[in-house]
């Protein structure tokens, strides 16, 4: 597999985004799926609960749409702290199993774009400081916390 480039062109702005941990945060905490599908007018059926994915934008309009129904600001930093690596899949398993930091890093450098092709996660080291850089086609600020 060709290892990603920080500078790589970003394409397939229609690429799927596994939206489950989303959702299922809005179930508990008593939202309705069928109101967010009629307020973003998306078909009900891209937001089953089980492995659902949407595009770039419907995933991002979500994720805002959620913050101010849910009242949360910050919603994308709560996620993150409350998140489960194993429910985004191998690339939560590569994370959880990386021998070293280092080698977690470079696992989320390259395979990011299994979990979303529209973007990237580069890293790069100078002294003492790691910087990673997220970089999408289309991003919300959640979306950019979250992640």
């Amino acid at each position: 597999m060709k290892r990603l480039s920080p500078n790589r062109k970003i394409q397939n702005q229609s690429a799927g985004i596994a939206a489950g941990y989303l959702l299922r945060h809005l179930k508990s905490e008593g939202v309705s799926i069928r109101q967010a599908a009629d307020t973003l007018q998306l078909p009900l059926a891209t937001l089953k609960l089980k492995n659902p994915t949407l595009g770039l934008k419907p995933y991002n309009d979500l994720f805002e749409w959620a913050a101010l129904e849910l009242g949360d600001e910050f919603l994308g930093i709560h996620m993150a702290e409350q998140g489960d690596l194993s429910e985004i899949g191998i690339l939560g398993y590569l994370i959880l199993n990386s021998a070293t930091l280092l080698d977690s890093a470079l696992a989320v450098e390259r395979y990011f774009s299994l979990l979303q092709e529209a973007s990237s996660v580069s890293f790069r080291i100078e002294g003492d400081i790691c910087k990673y850089r997220y970089q999408a086609a289309v991003s919300s600020r959640q979306d950019r916390e979250f992640t």
